[in-house]
């Protein structure tokens, strides 16, 4: 049985929450991977979730001063 198949078993995800702060995402985006076209850095957003890689994550991280290590980055 694949996890989250049965309807009456609900689906999590283990989530980590860091303490952090806000920051602007606009001096970030020639950094971002997932970032295809600067112009247009929103579109991706627009279709629900997508795979982040572990350097865009890192920038985030450092970006908001959060704890690299507690996220495991």
């Amino acid at each position: 049985m694949l996890l989250g198949s049965d309807p009456k078993t609900p689906y999590r995800q283990d989530v980590i929450y860091a303490p952090a702060r806000e920051t602007p995402i606009t001096p970030l985006l020639d950094d971002f991977e997932f970032i295809e076209n600067r112009q247009r850095w929103g579109y991706k957003f627009r279709f629900g979730l997508f795979d982040v890689s572990d350097h865009d994550m890192r920038l985030i991280a450092q970006a908001m001063h959060a704890n690299s290590k507690l996220l495991a980055l």
